[in-house]
């Protein structure tokens, strides 16, 4: 699952995991389809009309290292 995602994609994911309403412009509208056909966003517990991460989509941007700061 990880291999298959493009830059885009994880840009999007990375977006979702900063501010989960974001509001994102129509070309990374179009990915967050695709990022919820792939089960990895999914409508938002407490405000069904917002997006979150799925467990899948945090275990993706662990595996690259997203969220961890050195800092």
């Amino acid at each position: 699952m990880t291999d298959d995602l493009s830059d885009l994609e994880i840009a999007v994911l990375c977006d979702l995991l900063e501010n989960s309403r974001a509001n994102l412009k129509a070309h990374k509208r179009a990915v967050l389809d695709q990022l919820v056909a792939k089960k990895l966003v999914e409508p938002a517990k407490d405000e069904p009309t917002k997006f979150q991460l799925s467990d899948e989509a945090r275990h993706v941007l662990a595996v690259r290292g997203v969220g961890i700061s050195g800092g």
